[in-house]
């Protein structure tokens, strides 16, 4: 089966702290959809998935989604996608479901209401996208969830597994955020430093594969996976990847993904390391793994210098040894100064 991906739809309702489409110039947008979806098909393409922006966001989108998801039926595509953040009614799902949805990607960014709202911004966005979670399910509808890894939201990736597991998830996905868009103007509060948030997001990914939910890591370097380098797969888009000079000889080089170059022009290279070996595997059936779009059109990032690695943890605070502050000889005599009702006459001769 062969994924072609379709953008029906520019615009979106959430405001996701770490959208890389903000502020991106306006994505080309298929018109006619015998047009678009006839032209696939005969290109080979068996599945075709709808993406955005928010596939149901514009005021005629759920329906404008339904006819195109009705046509890609009619052109007979065995498989038919949505990507989502989840909000729509159960109305409207149901109506896509029975035009022919086959499979949804669905936005989960936490597995509390507290952060999966403050990463989307908008109020409510938590329970709407689990109730379609629940409601899919029960139409018997593959779910496919992914999760962009943030600085908010590494530390509880963990509590995930088990929700994705009890909504009967199939897949799931962790994103390393692209470094445009609202990631780009926000990048210290969004962007986490690798080599300290990976370990969870793997730690999370163990748990979901353990609970049967097949899991992966999307846009991270070979070099800080270790042993579960095979968990990785390819950015769904093709935005520039930059590696750092330690990257030269690396065994890895041709199959990894590298780094962001704003990260890397951020925080240098001081994280990465060469491998010796590399032989990657399959991180997730193929059925699966094509249930994942990518995140869309990027807004233009302007080029960044690359930093100098650093040798050492930066010093925080005052740089001076607290032995040139401290006067050890006198400190007696002063406390008994200042606090002379802590001491009686005999301490003071």
């Amino acid at each position: 089966m062969t994924r072609a991906w379709v953008r029906v739809a520019a615009t979106c309702d959430n405001r996701c702290r770490f959208c890389a489409q903000a502020d991106a110039p306006d994505p080309t947008i298929a018109a006619d959809p015998a047009v678009a979806l006839g032209s696939l098909r005969a290109a080979g393409h068996t599945s075709v998935g709808f993406v955005g922006g928010e596939p149901l966001a514009a005021p005629d989108g759920p329906a404008a989604l339904e006819q195109w998801v009705a046509a890609a039926r009619g052109c007979g595509f065995e498989a038919i996608g949505v990507q989502t953040h989840g909000r729509a009614s159960a109305m409207r799902w149901s109506a896509l479901v029975d035009a022919g949805v086959s499979d949804v990607q669905l936005s989960l960014h936490g597995a509390r209401v507290d952060v999966h709202d403050y990463h989307t911004d908008v109020d409510g966005s938590f329970v709407a996208a689990v109730a379609t979670a629940e409601l899919l399910r029960r139409r018997g509808v593959t779910v496919v969830v992914r999760t962009v890894l943030t600085r908010s939201n590494f530390r509880v990736l963990a509590e995930l597994p088990a929700m994705l597991a009890r909504l009967g998830v199939a897949a799931w996905r962790i994103t390393v955020p692209h470094a445009t868009g609202r990631a780009r103007t926000g990048f210290d509060h969004v962007v986490p430093r690798l080599g300290l948030a990976l370990p969870f997001a793997l730690h999370a990914l163990d748990r979901a594969r353990r609970a049967g939910v097949g899991a992966a890591i999307e846009g991270a370097p070979a070099c800080l996976l270790g042993p579960m380098a095979a968990w990785s797969v390819l950015p769904g888009d093709t935005e520039p990847r930059v590696h750092a000079p330690v990257c030269a000889d690396c065994a890895a080089r041709s199959r990894c993904v590298g780094v962001d170059a704003h990260y890397l022009a951020r925080f240098g290279g001081d994280e990465l390391r060469g491998r010796d070996e590399f032989a990657p595997q399959p991180a997730m059936p193929v059925a699966h793994a094509e249930m994942f779009g990518g995140v869309g059109a990027h807004s233009v990032a302007t080029d960044a210098p690359m930093a100098r690695p650093s040798k050492r943890l930066p010093i925080a605070g005052k740089a001076v040894p607290g032995r040139e502050e401290t006067r050890t000889k006198a400190a007696p005599d002063a406390a008994q100064g200042l606090f002379a009702a802590l001491f009686d006459d005999a301490d003071r001769e």
